[in-house]
Parts: C-alpha cells; structure tokens; sequence
C-alpha cells in the first residue's frame, strides 16, 4: 500500500511540476528529501529525489546527487543511476572515493565498471564547460590561498593585510568582469565539483569579499541561483560570512577592551565552544527564514536539524577580550 501510495504521489508531483523548470521548487524537494532521510524514510526520501530531479530534466546538483546514492543504498533501490547522473553533472570521483560507499561498491565488484564511466563522462562533461573561464578561477583560488596559507606570515599582520587586500580586490574585478560579460561564473560556466573546495572554488572567492563588492554581484548572483547554475547555500554563507561582523578586531569597549559583536541575517555561520556547535545568533528567527526563502533556502528549523544544531538565539554574540595590561 504505501508503495502505491508514492507511486501516486510522484505522478500528481511530475504533472503539477512538469510546466516548469523551477529550481526553487527543486531545493524544496532536496530539502524534504534530506528531512526525510534523516528520519530513515528512506522509500519517501528516494521518491522525493527522483521528482526533484526529473522536475530540472536531470540537472540536478552534484552533491544531491551524491546524497541520493547514499539513501537509495539504504532504500535498496538503483543507486547506480544516481551515481552517473551525478557524474554528468560535475561529481567527481574522488568524493565517491573518500566516502564509505566506495566500500560498499567495492563489495559489489562495480569499482572497474564505475571508474571507466567516470572518464568517459568527465570528459564529455568538461567539454560542455568554458576551459578559460574555469582556468582563470582555479588561478584566482591559487592566488587567494597562497596568501592565506601562512607563506607571508613573515611580514607581519598589517603588510600581510594589505596584500590580501590586493589580492581579494583583483578577484572581485575579475569576476564582476565576467559577470558583465557571461554571467556569474556558476556551474553552467565553470563546473559544479559537488561540494569539493579547491579548484574551481567560486564560493570560497565569493567569502573573501567586503560587503559591497558581495552585494554589487548579489543580482548576477540571485539570477544564478534561479537558473539552478549557483546552490543558495554558497551565497547564504558568504553573504552571513562578510557582513555579520558589527565589530572589527580593533574595536574597544568603555573600558578600553578589545570587543566581538556578531549577528546574522540567514543564519548559517557556525561556531563551535566547548566541543559544540552552534550557530551565530540572528535578529529573529521570522526574518530570518523570509530572507532564506526568498533565495531558495530550507528554514532555519530544517537547517539546524540537517547539521545537527540547536537554533541560533535571537541577538547578538558578544565576546570581550581584555586589554593586557
């Protein structure tokens, strides 16, 4: 009965859904695919990633692909397919590799079969991608860490500063250029590697931004993320990443104590004290989950249960470090 039930569900879904290629309906349905997984509904979990996917004509995310191996494993249902159509859409190998599933493949004796797809689709793939666009942003994501991996550390905090500075100010003039002139360099452009930071790494880029540098490609952006070309999750961090600080590290209190003030729009920094993690507080819980739905972003409530999180509180967090004396 319950098989006949979701067989029901995803034809009303696929019929309502079929005039559109909506991606925000799409992260809807990875999020209660998600949700679903995590309370070990496994069949409703594999039904809902079937529908999304079918709803953006198989272009889903890497990574939700990647996710949907891993429950249709437990389901017992065709994994396989979701590995190579992840694989179509930017997953990499390595990432099935580091995982444990690779072991479960390698039970399966799938492990020779799997790696002869993977080349022939990666290049396929890659192919569809512009070259010199993603090589110029593998060598500004070079750029950006070889200055943030300590190699200048030598000169000191301030000369340091100045030339991340320069270094961070090129690649927001590079990226507004292609902006202007492609369109934000998203996966469509450059390739989605499934959540894998280093080469290709847009959001990392995006993080190391002030404010109003974010905020003048938040249009590019958001057009992005509505084509189903760049996750919300990215500018969500790097937007919460840039702007949540209301105090800088050389702000002082009354008493001449260096003070930390942080709050939130979206919610989706973390931090961990004492061996626990939480999330830096938010002006309020209702604001926050308008500004995330308007970008295609689960709720608060649903985040915080994804990552293992207690809510953030509502406010500000406030860390006074004394002056020595």
């Amino acid at each position: 009965m319950r098989k006949i039930i979701n067989i029901l569900f995803l034809i009303n879904t696929i019929t309502c859904f079929s005039q559109t290629n909506d991606f925000f309906r799409y992260y809807s349905l990875i999020n209660q695919a998600e949700i679903a997984n995590i309370k070990k509904d496994f069949v409703k979990s594999d039904s809902l990633y079937y529908v999304a996917f079918t709803l953006v004509n198989n272009r889903g995310y890497a990574y939700d692909y990647f996710m949907a191996t891993k429950n249709a494993i437990q389901n017992k249902s065709d994994y396989l397919k979701y590995i190579e159509q992840g694989f179509e859409n930017g997953l990499l190998y390595k990432i099935i590799k580091a995982d444990t599933i690779y072991n479960y493949l390698k039970r399966e004796k799938l492990i020779k079969k799997l790696k002869n797809k993977y080349k022939k689709i990666r290049s396929k793939y890659l192919s569809t991608l512009n070259s010199t666009l993603r090589d110029e942003i593998a060598e500004m994501v070079k750029e950006d860490q070889k200055y943030r991996k300590g190699r200048y550390s030598v000169m000191g905090w301030q000369k340091q500063k100045t030339f991340l500075n320069k270094v961070d100010n090129r690649n927001y003039n590079k990226i507004l250029y292609i902006c202007k002139n492609y369109g934000f360099p998203g996966r469509n452009l450059v390739g989605d590697d499934g959540n894998e930071i280093g080469f290709v790494d847009v959001p990392l880029l995006l993080r190391h931004m002030d404010s109003i540098q974010l905020i003048s490609l938040k249009p590019y952006i958001l057009e992005s993320i509505k084509k189903g070309n760049f996750h919300p999750s990215h500018f969500a961090f790097a937007y919460d990443y840039v702007t949540m600080f209301k105090t800088t590290v050389d702000d002082l209190d009354d008493e001449g104590n260096n003070i930390l003030i942080i709050q939130q729009k979206l919610g989706i920094v973390t931090r961990f004290e004492n061996g626990k993690k939480f999330l830096f507080p938010v002006e309020s819980i209702k604001k926050a989950n308008e500004l995330r739905a308007k970008i295609g972003l689960e709720s608060l409530e649903d985040y915080a249960l994804k990552i293992k999180c207690k809510m953030p509180d509502e406010g500000f967090y406030k860390r006074t470090f004394k002056k020595n004396k």
